[in-house]
């Protein structure tokens, strides 16, 4: 399903300041990835909960209170799934949702009794508030199902004052042993969270490793380079230079010599720095395709690929995209909730365009920053400034964010001139 792009918040920034492109790995996010796969799971399983006691109804008949409250319940679960993107977030922001969920729950149960299958669907919920909610919000909402079962339980038990010692017996070790079972459930969905988050973290520091090792070698190659050449060069310089002083009737032949030394020094500084330019970078094509094969593994989510002709695009410019399109495509997969991501790439008649669209929750414009990663839009934005593209972020109040980078025709023509060396001043004379 193709996202739909409609009028909203849009940011068309020129480049900032430059600024680091680095920051620390998020903490795993409900509405995304893996974490989101396992919570649309257990709503799914407590959905399947209920109808255990939709059969028991066919002895025991349902009453008026326990119809309506398990038919909300069944009703809140289904909207959820079919609008996650849209719901997700504001569940996770506001635990007062799933505190009316428990409420409700218990609810069912006081009707049925604490050891009824409805039991099964209090125990789903516990593993959700663990997925979804961290600290505070978790304490407070694993309290609250420990006090409303334990209430549904002794209402149970004070409806039926009649019971002999061994039912009570029996209906205290029940509830005890569903204590233990609700306090484990949490505990089982607050790990694999956990779990995730160092999945997450593993990742990303396996990908700034490789970038810092990849880094070191370059280093270490063009510091062996200049030693080999441009600094024995100079070191040569400066002896010719010495002779001359000691030996003023050589200035002449020295001189020569000194310049041809000169001469060989700069060219050795310009293969130097050629060699520092990309050259086997791959088509912006391919690097896209396997940009999405990557993140399609890592994070669940589907990508869709609409890649039309366009003008070859230079060394430098190539290497802009295919990083800007990295940083947007990752931030959508990995926060925004989306079933699906577009990457559209189209030429028009004045502008290469290269589209990534979500159909997640959108972003908030107080939120943009966050959302994105400050340093993350940043430096999409500097290295889209510095060749003459320009970043526009669209996020619709109704959802779904598209990132959209425009690189000029004329600077998307190889023979464009890519200025490597700087400027020369003109001859004053």
């Amino acid at each position: 399903m193709t996202p739909r792009i409609a009028p909203s918040t849009t940011s068309t920034e020129t480049a900032p300041a430059a600024a680091p492109e680095a920051a620390s790995p998020a903490r795993p996010d409900p509405t995304g990835g893996i974490v989101a796969d396992l919570v649309k799971a257990v709503v799914i399983v407590r959905v399947f909960f209920i109808y255990p006691v939709v059969i028991s109804w066919v002895t025991t008949g349902p009453g008026v209170v326990e119809l309506a409250v398990t038919v909300l319940l069944a009703a809140e679960s289904l909207i959820v799934l079919l609008r996650w993107n849209r719901t997700a977030g504001f569940i996770q922001r506001h635990p007062l949702i799933l505190s009316i969920d428990i409420l409700l729950a218990v609810t069912v149960l006081a009707f049925t009794g604490a050891d009824s299958p409805f039991f099964l669907y209090l125990c789903a919920t516990a593993v959700l508030i663990g997925l979804i909610y961290i600290s505070a919000s978790r304490t407070l909402l694993t309290i609250l199902v420990f006090l409303s079962y334990g209430g549904a339980a002794l209402t149970r038990a004070l409806m039926m004052s009649a019971a002999t010692t061994a039912e009570v017996a029996s209906a205290v070790v029940s509830v005890a042993g569903g204590f233990a079972l609700l306090g484990v459930l949490v505990y089982l969905g607050s790990t694999l969270r956990r779990l995730q988050s160092r999945v997450d973290s593993a990742i990303d520091l396996t990908r700034r490793n490789a970038s810092e090792a990849a880094l070191g070698e370059e280093r270490s190659r063009i510091a062996q380079e200049l030693h080999d050449s441009t600094v024995k060069s100079l070191v040569g310089i400066d002896m010719l230079a010495r002779a001359i002083h000691r030996s003023p009737e050589t200035a002449d032949s020295n001189a020569r010599l000194i310049s041809d030394a000169a001469a060989g020094a700069v060219t050795d500084s310009r293969r130097i720095l050629a060699n520092l330019q990309l050259t086997t970078l791959p088509p912006l094509e391919s690097s896209l395709e396997a940009l999405a094969a990557e993140y399609e593994t890592l994070y669940g989510v589907r990508f869709r690929l609409e890649l039309g002709d366009h003008d070859e695009l230079p060394l430098p410019i190539r290497y802009t995209a295919r990083k800007i399109a990295e940083e947007a495509m990752s931030n959508a997969a990995r926060h925004s909730g989306a079933e699906q991501i577009v990457v559209r790439l189209e030429q028009g008649s004045a502008s290469i365009d290269l589209r990534i669209s979500d159909d997640g929750i959108g972003i908030p414009a107080d939120r943009q920053a966050s959302r994105l990663g400050h340093y993350g839009l940043a430096g999409m934005r500097e290295r889209a400034g510095n060749h003459g593209c320009t970043l526009r972020i669209e996020s619709p109040p109704t959802g779904g964010t598209t990132v959209t980078l425009s690189i000029p025709r004329q600077a998307g023509t190889p023979d464009s001139p890519q200025q490597t060396d700087p400027p020369q001043k003109a001859d004053p004379r």
